[in-house]
């Protein structure tokens, strides 16, 4: 019976002992042999003190060691904590600290970033020998050599599974935290909507902190199809990352749109066999309608998908983009999938039915628990519906405007703070930058909302244009009158050649707003 995470791998490596799981480059591991190393881990987890509900943090680049590192902290009872390698070391610190990591699976490519740590409670390192300090570190040929551990922990479904950190609006990063149901719930939900089986190939993109690696670490395995792992070289390099997944016969490809784009721009996408290629998720941001269209016009076989969902939530609606009615309006978010609900409420507080704009409240199976040692953050999180009977249900505050149309598809139309007054009249940030997307030259926009003098609001345009695209500030103001009511033309607009970047490829405002406009 699967009711934890890690019973998806046992339950493969049982019918499918011989079936590639993960693949990195030229490795692999079978479900049998990634059942075995990761059962090792455990136990030396265990040796090392790890107890059920404890933290084991991950530090690692895209490797085979990474689906290792996660199965093996599952089957200790352990939660792992995915982190950014190339986080600043204040961050790492605070994590560490914060979660209270006491055994960390890192690698030797990570030595200068645990040369700079500070002191933490992490007392042993696994994934190399360190001469100065051997009793504190293992190698994963210590891993290896390791009597599997028999039998898995007693845990229950409703217990922590992975903590994964996010920025807060205060600058301190907050834990969110999902459990095995919650995961599991994610896991037979994504696998339904791509109906994966046996035998399907996974492309995993993104870095293992970011939450869209969830779909392919936990529901590969859950399916008995492989995951390919990509390489941090490909990532860099949009033109070889589209020769990979010809190479690697891709069937299912997950992303945030950035990755899509850069495939786009790099013209190789007609010059492999992509034909396997069936599915084209992304998620994270929206992605403008001219690239789904030369998406849609490359790819002609491919059904392309916009899921939507917080990293508090997973995944919690979806839209199957229709390559006979799409235009150029921003695509819809869809509805929920299954075994999920929601509101959308008014300035008020009061639910809206039918054909409506608010802002949006999930109700789902997939939800986080909580934040890690953030109760006020928590309780700040949900909003409480009373039902008949006494019955209170809880639903997750996403703090997005959505609205609802005739055939009850949701579609995204910006943050509740990212609305803003100009002149009076109010304004939504993502519409604006929707409409500056649409034109031609542009390649990516960011719209910020300045003051002048403490009370009247502007906006700031900050563009990205096309590789080799020439069009001067004169004349894109020009285009937008013919796109936007006179109000929302951004005052000022600055030519920028790259934005500030998360860790998963998502466009970062706050960096980006500290980059161009000094704080007072």
């Amino acid at each position: 019976m699967i009711y934890l995470l890690p019973h998806t791998l046992l339950e493969s490596a049982e019918k499918y002992p011989d079936a590639e799981a993960f693949r990195f480059g030229n490795q692999s591991l079978a479900y049998a042999e990634l059942a075995n190393q990761a059962q090792k881990l455990a136990s030396v987890l265990k040796s090392r003190g790890v107890e059920p509900g404890d933290r084991v943090g991950i530090l690692l680049n895209r490797c085979l060691e990474s689906a290792i590192a996660i199965y093996g902290a599952f089957m200790a009872g352990a939660a792992y904590v995915p982190m950014n390698p190339r986080a600043p070391v204040d961050d790492l610190d605070f994590q560490l600290r914060d979660c209270g990591i006491r055994v960390l699976i890192s690698s030797k490519d990570q030595k200068r970033v645990l040369a700079k740590l500070g002191d933490t409670d992490v007392h042993t390192v696994i994934g190399f020998k360190n001469e100065t300090s051997a009793g504190s570190h293992l190698s994963w040929e210590d891993v290896y050599s390791a009597t599997p551990l028999s039998k898995l922990p007693r845990i229950l479904s409703d217990d922590l599974a992975y903590i994964m950190y996010t920025s807060g609006s205060t600058g301190r990063p907050k834990g969110i935290m999902h459990t095995h149901h919650s995961g599991l719930s994610f896991t037979r939900l994504a696998a339904n909507l791509s109906q994966l089986k046996p035998g399907d190939r996974l492309a995993n993109h993104a870095p293992l902190y970011f939450d869209i690696s969830t779909f392919a670490y936990f529901c590969a395995p859950f399916a008995g199809a492989t995951t390919c792992l990509t390489s941090d070289a490909h990532t860099i390099f949009p033109a070889s990352l589209v020769k990979w997944m010809a190479d690697e016969k891709i069937n299912v490809w997950y992303s945030v749109p950035l990755a899509l784009i850069q495939m786009i721009q790099s013209g190789q996408l007609d010059k492999y066999d992509l034909s396997h290629l069936q599915q084209i998720w992304y998620a994270g941001e929206a992605c403008p309608p001219k690239y789904i269209h030369e998406l849609l016009k490359l790819l002609p076989h491919t059904r392309v998908s916009n899921l939507y969902g917080p990293a508090e939530t997973n995944v919690c609606t979806y839209h199957h983009i229709d390559p006979t009615t799409v235009g150029n309006s921003p695509i819809p978010i869809g509805r929920c999938w299954g075994d999920t609900y929601h509101l959308i409420l008014d300035d008020d507080g009061q639910e809206l039915e039918g054909v409506a704009e608010g802002v949006l409240y999930i109700r789902s199976s997939t939800m986080m628990q909580g934040y890690w040692q953030r109760p006020r953050l928590t309780n700040a999180a949900f909003y409480e519906k009373e039902y008949p009977g006494g019955i209170t249900k809880r639903f997750y505050r996403t703090g997005d405007v959505v609205s609802k149309d005739e055939s009850n598809k949701l579609h995204f139309k910006g943050r509740v703070d990212h609305q803003v007054k100009i002149r009076g009249y109010r304004v939504e940030i993502a519409a604006i930058e929707h409409h500056i997307s649409s034109i031609a030259a542009t390649e990516e926009v960011v719209v910020l909302a300045e003051s002048k003098d403490g009370i009247t609001n502007y906006l700031h345009a900050l563009v990205k244009l096309k590789p080799k695209a020439s069009v001067d500030e004169n004349e894109l103001l020009r285009s937008l009158k013919d796109l936007l009511p006179w109000y929302a033309i951004p005052e000022k607009l600055t030519f920028v050649s790259s934005f500030a970047r998360t860790g998963s490829g998502k466009i970062d405002r706050r960096a980006t707003r500290a980059l161009i406009v000094p704080s007072s």
